[in-house]
């Protein structure tokens, strides 16, 4: 091959290398990113919703990350997500926040979604009613043998006072009060599930009923049934449950986008989950 047609080739491939990397960036530029951050509790389900969505919608691309509905909110504030995923109301003091970002904080309720509670999956016991688990969370229950479990302490596993998941747990299981001091607070579920499957102590701990169906898949912890009272029969969390309103411990997930600010993009991914949670 002689060095003319050998300098042919090189500029070709030049050419073509340029005319790849101009499109591969116009390309790059055009996608749509949408930053979702917020509530552990909706990360799995807005995650799958998500991949879902991406589907069918290339241009659009969705990141999605924990850290707590506060974290979320801080981060829609400071202008680094575009959608929130929360497991309580924004209180008041975001609100001014927000305002003095100039963050018009738009408010949609998703669902509601059962919380379940677990515990280890050898552990005799398999229903507690709403009123021993009031007595255990305040810290006046202390070993499983009240329950008709083993003669073994209780290690009450939760989640931190001011979570969306420990504030609904404090709404409806221990009538407006606070989780004792004697928990062990854990802030992320899979956390949670592990010390729940440990050998060390015998435990009870919650999280939504999607993380705890998965963990039971994994035979890492046993979900409780629930009983209104000790006459009543035990209720198990489902979407069956969750609906006709026999299971009682729910707590209500929202999505939060700056009206200011929100694209196209981000409303069309907002109906497409609630589209798909109906």
């Amino acid at each position: 091959m002689n060095s003319r047609r050998l300098a042919v080739m090189a500029v070709a491939c030049s050419i073509f290398l340029v005319v790849a990397a101009t499109a591969f960036a116009a390309e790059k530029d055009t996608t749509q990113v949408i930053r979702v951050k917020g509530a552990n509790s909706m990360a799995n389900l807005i995650d799958s919703l998500a991949k879902e969505f991406m589907q069918s919608n290339s241009g659009i691309r969705i990141v999605v990350s924990g850290g707590g509905t506060e974290a979320g909110l801080l981060a829609l504030f400071e202008k680094s997500a575009e959608l929130v995923m929360a497991s309580r109301k924004i209180y008041v003091k975001e609100r001014q926040a927000a305002m003095l970002s100039g963050v018009k904080p738009v408010e949609l309720t998703l669902r509601k979604e059962a919380l379940a509670f677990v515990t280890r999956p050898d552990n005799s016991v398999s229903e507690i009613s709403a009123q021993h688990l009031l007595e255990l969370y305040s810290g006046e229950l202390k070993n499983w043998s009240t329950l008709g479990g083993p003669d073994q302490p209780i290690l009450a596993l939760a989640t931190p006072q001011t979570s969306g998941t420990a504030l609904a747990i404090r709404a409806n299981v221990l009538q407006g009060g606070l989780l004792s001091s004697d928990c062990r607070f854990v802030l992320h579920f899979h956390r949670i599930a592990q010390q729940v499957k440990g050998k060390t102590n015998l435990a009870i701990g919650y999280m939504p009923l999607g993380n705890a169906e998965k963990a039971q898949k994994r035979n890492m912890v046993k979900i409780l049934g629930i009983k209104k009272d000790k006459e009543s029969p035990a209720v198990m969390p489902s979407v069956k449950t969750l609906k006709d309103g026999s299971y009682p411990v729910l707590m209500t997930e929202y999505l939060y986008w700056d009206e200011t600010s929100v694209g196209k993009h981000v409303k069309k991914f907002v109906d497409f989950c609630m589209e798909e949670q109906r």
